[in-house]
């Protein structure tokens, strides 16, 4: 167990360097491939933070951007590490846990925060639209814990969207523990990809996912 958390810690130390350099460029991985394969819809019911708790001194950062072109936030989302997936009219995100979040918290990582900028920009391209957060993790340690981390998770999510200006009536979370995996989770490899938060929305805003997705709660 001590032998895998300081592995955990190592993959979150190699996440803030990444996010420390901006302009970075990412490659495309293995890992994103898998995710691509590998990904599908969940359910997430809203239960909204104290914003301060989440976000602390970032409540007022702004962000200008010299673009609303979908293009130009999906070169950006790649370069801070979130995989892009769209399959018809479903359009989803996968944000790696390990890099996004401080080490078994609920404390979202100051240094990656401009990643998440560039989801939110992305997000407003879709007016109407309901966004679902879930938020997934290994199977280490107790259930109880693991669930209520990953519930925390896509909480902390949903505030830091709330107070950039998306609606709260548009937003839903979740956290699903270890449910849900999308690679092996006897693997070091396997357990870093399901660490992970999917949100996730439609391009139609008549259409909302929350049928397809009840049966997973």
């Amino acid at each position: 167990m001590l032998v895998l958390q300081k592995l955990i810690i190592a993959i979150t130390l190699l996440g803030l360097a990444s996010c420390s350099a901006r302009h970075s460029k990412f490659d495309e991985t293995d890992i994103s491939k898998e995710f691509t394969n590998a990904i599908k819809p969940h359910q997430a019911g809203m239960n909204k933070t104290a914003l301060s708790t989440s976000l602390g001194t970032h409540y007022n950062r702004l962000i200008h951007f010299p673009s609303t072109d979908k293009q130009y936030f999906l070169k950006k989302l790649n370069q801070y590490n979130i995989q892009f997936i769209q399959y018809r009219d479903t359009i989803t995100l996968i944000v790696p846990t390990d890099q996004y979040f401080l080490f078994n918290s609920d404390r979202l990582n100051d240094l990656c925060l401009a990643g998440l900028d560039y989801i939110v920009e992305l997000i407003k391209l879709y007016p109407g639209t309901t966004v679902y957060i879930s938020a997934f993790s290994d199977n280490v340690g107790q259930r109880q814990m693991r669930n209520e981390l990953t519930q925390a998770r896509a909480e902390a999510m949903l505030t830091f969207m709330w107070s950039h200006n998306i609606s709260s009536k548009k937003l839903r979370s979740a956290g699903f523990g270890a449910r849900y995996p999308i690679a092996d989770h006897a693997t070091i490899r396997g357990s870093a990809m399901n660490r992970r938060l999917e949100i996730q929305w439609t391009t139609s805003p008549d259409e909302t996912l929350d049928n397809t997705l009840t049966a997973m709660k």
